[in-house]
């Protein structure tokens, strides 16, 4: 791990294509768990929609912060 901790520090801008591929293959791993195929396959057994949950629990602390928001502000 010292090795990655030196090329991290050394090239400041590898951070943001490590967590953007990090993020993909967790999506995508959370879309085949639920649709039953990878990415453009084709199986008799696949499940029709995808919808991830890894945000919905984000989505819900922006819906409170807005409506404290809104509260505090007097809007309605």
């Amino acid at each position: 791990m010292p090795e990655l901790k030196a090329l991290m520090t050394q090239n400041q801008d590898l951070l943001q294509p490590l967590v953007q591929w990090l993020l993909q293959e967790v999506l995508e791993q959370e879309m085949r768990d639920v649709i039953g195929a990878a990415k453009s396959e084709r199986t008799a057994g696949r499940q029709g929609r995808f919808s991830t949950q890894f945000f919905e629990r984000y989505q819900r602390s922006e819906k409170a912060l807005v409506a404290a928001l809104l509260e505090s502000s007097g809007a309605r």
